[in-house]
C-alpha cells in the first residue's frame, strides 16, 4: 500500500463547510477517543493505521487531482479543489 501524504489545513477554508465543521474535523484528529470511535464504526478494519482511520472516518480527504491531503473542511493545498467538487 502506498504511504499517505501528510494532511494540512494550508489550502484555506472550503466555503462549502461552515466554521463549526472545520473546527470539529480538525479537533477530532487528536481526540482521545479516536480509536474507540473508529472501532465502533469499522470493526472489520482492526489493523488500520492512524492515516487510514482518519480517512475512513472522513476527517481527512485526499485530492483526486494531485493526491494532496487536507483536513475535511479545507481546500486542497496544492490545487485548491474541494472534496465536494473532487
Amino acid at each position: 500500500m502506498a504511504a499517505h501524504r501528510p494532511w494540512t489545513i494550508a489550502g484555506g477554508p472550503d466555503p462549502q463547510f461552515d466554521d463549526a465543521a472545520r473546527t470539529r474535523h480538525h479537533l477530532l484528529l487528536t481526540d482521545a477517543n479516536l480509536l474507540t470511535c473508529f472501532r465502533r464504526h469499522f470493526p472489520a478494519h482492526e489493523d488500520s493505521t492512524y492515516d487510514e482511520m482518519v480517512r475512513l472516518l472522513g476527517y481527512v480527504w485526499d485530492c483526486a487531482h494531485d493526491g494532496a491531503a487536507a483536513v475535511t473542511g479545507f481546500l486542497c493545498p496544492a490545487c485548491g479543489a474541494s472534496p465536494r467538487r473532487n
